[in-house]
């Protein structure tokens, strides 16, 4: 099957993505440098993400040329119902092979941007009571990523028949996980925007300051927001996705 025209496009959007998040890392490490400020571990964990997207990114460019091309699981999974050909069964086993893996490069990425923001604020605010939250906030970041990411890497056993269509397997509800994971990580991104704009706002500085300092830190809302557009359109309460995958592979093997 030829290059969809949305493949295509996809394709355009996540290297423009890609381009841009790579620019901005490279001039926000010249100008640390230029300045003489200095490189810190919450540079490093920035550097972990972008390698994290730049994964991600490879990932999804190999579906969309060698996988699904454009189209979702359930189409591949109907055409594998229909007519058992070699094309549409490659097509799924790749495709399901790179949402496993951008399942978890994404659970790093996430991390580690975390770790990042909170390292700087640990920097920043280095008096007080706020140092040692942040450290707390840390340790809570680390606690779930590393539950969350086991249960990702394990969530079918054995972990090949996620995307081995002929190997026999049971998978937990991979919606309903993904669905707890997303809402732990909005409550968690909440918490580590609202500490610094509190401690910015109960300052000294004169209040016009204050607000525009706290504006700055409310422009992270918008990953939050994101965060809430992406549960909303890839959560589907009446589909149980590893279920999905089991009946593909029932099929299959029949």
């Amino acid at each position: 099957m030829p290059l969809l025209q949305g493949s295509q496009n996809n394709i355009g959007s996540v290297v423009g993505c890609l381009c841009v998040s790579t620019i901005a890392i490279i001039l926000c490490i010249w100008c640390k440098l230029e300045l003489k400020a200095g490189l810190h571990a919450d540079d490093a964990f920035i550097l972990i993400t972008q390698a994290s997207w730049y994964s991600i990114s490879g990932l999804m460019i190999w579906d969309f040329v060698a996988g699904a091309k454009g189209r979702d699981v359930p189409t591949i999974t109907a055409e594998l119902h229909q007519a058992l050909d070699p094309e549409s069964f490659r097509a799924a086993q790749v495709t399901l092979k790179v949402v496993w893996f951008v399942a978890v490069f994404s659970f790093i990425a996430l991390y580690t941007i975390k770790m990042a923001i909170l390292l700087l604020c640990r920097r920043i605010f280095s008096v007080g009571p706020y140092r040692n939250l942040f450290a707390v906030l840390m340790a809570v970041s680390t606690a779930m990523f590393i539950s969350v990411e086991v249960a990702n890497i394990v969530h079918c056993m054995p972990i090949e028949s996620f995307w081995e269509l002929t190997v026999a397997g049971g998978c937990f509800n991979f919606n309903l996980f993904n669905l707890i994971a997303g809402v732990l990580d909005i409550v968690l991104d909440g918490i580590i925007l609202a500490v610094p704009i509190w401690a910015v706002y109960h300052t000294r500085m004169p209040l016009k300051l204050r607000l525009l300092v706290c504006g700055i830190f409310l422009v992270g809302g918008f990953a939050i927001v994101t965060n809430i557009l992406r549960l909303k359109y890839t959560y589907q309460p009446n589909s149980r996705y590893g279920a999905y995958i089991t009946e593909t592979s029932v099929s299959v093997r029949n």
